[in-house]
């Protein structure tokens, strides 16, 4: 039988939304421990997870069989329902930037990235989380990228019209451009369904 055999490690990192609340820092142990489990229930184990008010890193191994996209959706759809879980009322329309960034590690930089993450609450009290993650950018070679799709409000912006075309009015109950949980609303002859507040799709009813 083949064998599909990878050590393919990578360090994520995202961050919450503009407008959205700080995570409390009596959630962040839990909420890392909660992102490791997450990983490994997809298969990718996860070597550490932390972060600070406004973003999180983690580092895992990525599985044969996914995509660094496709655990990063997840991770986040997850942490924020287990936020909101844990707190209400103060997570009601908590939600993480639609962006992140992927970053492969050779081995012989995994204790380097792994204290790195560990560190993260003593760097940033010296390092913005904006500018920590250029400097991330610039050490991958990545030189040219647009801030509006990862630091302003524009993509929640940018599709309150395609609402409006429908006159919803969307709840943070049941998921919103405010809200990454899922849902969907019915009009007239047309569902208007969301992932996260990035995307919005809408499909006809039949």
């Amino acid at each position: 039988m083949p064998q599909y055999l990878n050590q393919i490690l990578v360090h994520c990192v995202f961050h919450k939304h503009a407008k959205a609340v700080t995570i409390q820092a009596q959630d962040q142990l839990p909420l890392n421990q909660f992102v490791m489990q997450t990983c490994h229930f997809l298969h990718c184990p996860c070597l550490i997870a932390n972060g600070v008010a406004d973003h999180l890193h983690f580092l895992l191994v990525l599985a044969t069989n996914t995509s660094v996209a496709d655990v990063v959706k997840e991770v986040k759809r997850k942490a924020t329902l287990f936020l909101k879980e844990r707190n209400p009322s103060y997570y009601h329309s908590f939600c993480w930037q639609g962006g992140y960034g992927a970053f492969s590690v050779s081995i012989k930089h995994k204790d380097s990235v792994y204290q790195y993450i560990y560190q993260q609450q003593e760097h940033h009290k010296k390092v913005s989380a904006k500018d920590e993650f250029e400097a991330l950018l610039r050490n991958a070679g990545i030189t040219k990228y647009d801030e509006k799709f990862y630091w302003s409000t524009w993509m929640r912006e940018k599709a309150k019209p395609i609402l409006g075309l429908f006159g919803t009015h969307i709840s943070p109950h049941v998921g919103s451009f405010h809200s990454p949980t899922w849902g969907y609303q019915k009009h007239n002859s047309y569902r208007v369904a969301w992932w996260e507040h990035l995307y919005c799709e809408i499909h006809p009813l039949g």
